[in-house]
């Protein structure tokens, strides 16, 4: 994949036609529904080296947009309005209103000229939208061992848990690699996101560097 800061810029004409009025925004930033035209981007994205979680190896363009625009999904492209350019994508699959289950995930592009508390605190915002609205009891997420450490924060927090290895599960770089499963409830979650000062840090610092345009070490 090339340079993803190169990516973003080379994006940001197609980010220029995605409506920025009357959706979720903080600060600068805004979550906008994936639209056709930056699909095939967040493709690339997606089976990125440095972040496949869901998408190990590529669909066609047209499938993985069926599946953004899937029934039982939501996902958001995140997009900072300053610039136009689509900094990466976030969102829930597979959900399962009778279980309130449901799949998370998150990529950011590599390489962002912002810390990435900022980016980070505007998935967390996301997520937290997202916990409350499809009134989830228990999330997932996809990984592999070698972008486990990702979620290493949330592991160390006690949020996260592995739950399942499913092994030689899918084929990407050249072999089969397992896939983690890892889980987090729900209520855990939204009360991490209210009263873990740390995380509550990160969201509230994205925010605020956002609106004032600064960026402030990590």
């Amino acid at each position: 994949m090339p340079n993803g800061a190169r990516l973003a810029g080379a994006e940001a004409t197609a980010a220029r036609a995605l409506p920025a009025e009357g959706l979720p925004r903080f600060g600068q930033w805004a979550l906008v529904r994936p639209v056709g035209d930056v699909t095939e981007m967040l493709l690339r994205l997606a089976v990125a080296e440095q972040i496949l979680w869901r998408w190990p190896s590529a669909p066609s363009v047209e499938g993985f947009y069926s599946v953004l625009d899937a029934p039982n999904s939501e996902s958001y492209v995140i997009v900072d309005l300053a610039s136009s350019a689509v900094v990466g994508h976030c969102g829930i699959y597979s959900f399962h209103a009778i279980h309130r289950t449901a799949f998370f995930e998150a990529s950011l592009v590599p390489e962002l000229r912002y810390p990435h508390s900022m980016a980070g605190g505007v998935v967390l915002v996301a997520l937290r939208n997202l916990l409350n609205r499809f009134d989830l009891r228990k999330l997932y997420f996809e990984t592999t061992d070698a972008r486990r450490d990702q979620f290493a924060f949330a592991e160390q927090r006690g949020y996260i848990t592995e739950e399942a290895r499913l092994r030689n599960h899918v084929f990407a770089e050249g072999t089969y690699k397992d896939v983690l499963i890892l889980s987090a409830e729900a209520s855990e979650l939204r009360r991490a996101l209210s009263e873990d000062q740390r995380l509550l840090h990160i969201v509230e610092r994205g925010a605020r560097s956002s609106e004032t345009g600064t960026a402030e070490a990590r």
